[in-house]
């Protein structure tokens, strides 16, 4: 639930020398209990916290953190805090390079191989930072680390589909329709097929267009919208209730949209077929005399 002072009380009655309470015996934590108290670490935005419990798990020589530890830290950067008082719940949370600090810990020092969901938290975290362009570099290093990967099986690559959907997203966010678009396109190729999510999150992208950005993209968003329902409907996936009142509620301006590109590629090929002639105008000739009197002469 996020309560992150309850769950430290717990952890603590668990380690107590006095045998713990009534309600809690003394127990030995193991990983399960350090990663769920993470959890709600992550669940309160407290980064700073979560930080400390990774510290108290190195310390112990039986217990070391696994994929999920790191997952569930990474995840807590950048996520907007339960306890609007407490300032030092702050510490990180608009800063993505804390995110990849992590993702480089548990590579090189943990010797811990991050999976779609670990790649899921960093480019989201990206995304609610703003950083679109470290958004691409986290999904740039799962593909690498993929492609150096000789044992990676079908279902590791499928798990990544959150990665590209959370990319998506973040480039939707950071108004870069176009790459949004492409990324939807490739994911494919690489062993991740688009979910009913991924589509969501493309529909939530196009919508959020305004017409002036609308027209920078490659290829009209009314066309882009279309096929992306056929690609649902050809893969069987059912649109969701949001995506239909979202659909409905941009309807207006979709259509307006369609007519505009409708008169301006009938106007473009009026202009090929039917090119406007320049008329040339001749002014009347006027010289002066030598006398001073003005000689007006049409031509």
């Amino acid at each position: 639930l996020g309560d992150v002072y309850s769950a430290k009380a717990l952890l603590q009655q668990m380690l107590s020398d006095d045998g713990g309470s009534k309600d809690v015996p003394k127990l030995q934590p193991n990983l399960i209990t350090y990663n769920t108290l993470i959890d709600a670490c992550r669940r309160a935005g407290d980064l700073k916290t979560g930080l400390h419990v990774l510290q108290d798990m190195k310390l112990l020589s039986d217990l070391q953190p696994d994929v999920r530890t790191y997952t569930s830290l990474i995840a807590t950067v950048a996520r907007r805090s339960n306890n609007n008082n407490d300032k030092s719940l702050l510490f990180g949370t608009k800063d993505p390079d804390m995110a990849f600090a992590l993702l480089n810990e548990m590579i090189q020092e943990q010797n811990l191989r991050p999976n779609g969901m670990t790649f899921c938290a960093l480019i989201d975290v990206c995304g609610r930072c703003g950083r679109v362009d470290l958004a691409l570099v986290g999904l740039r290093i799962m593909l690498r680390l993929q492609k150096d990967c000789n044992n990676t099986t079908t279902a590791e690559e499928s798990s990544s589909v959150g990665a590209w959907t959370a990319a998506i997203n973040a480039c939707g966010k950071a108004g870069r329709y176009n790459t949004a678009i492409r990324l939807f396109q490739t994911m494919e190729n690489f062993g991740a097929k688009p979910n009913i999510v991924t589509c969501g999150c493309l529909v939530d992208c196009l919508l959020r267009a305004k017409e002036q950005e609308a027209e920078d993209t490659s290829s009209s968003i009314v066309d882009t919208l279309l096929q992306l329902l056929r690609y649902m409907k050809e893969n069987n996936m059912e649109p969701t209730e949001v995506m239909y009142t979202s659909l409905i509620a941009s309807a207006g301006r979709l259509v307006r949209l369609e007519v505009e590109e409708d008169d301006e590629m009938k106007r473009k090929k009026r202009n090929v077929h039917h090119p406007q002639q320049k008329i040339l105008v001749v002014p009347s000739a006027i010289t002066v005399t030598g006398n001073g009197t003005r000689n007006t002469t049409d031509r």
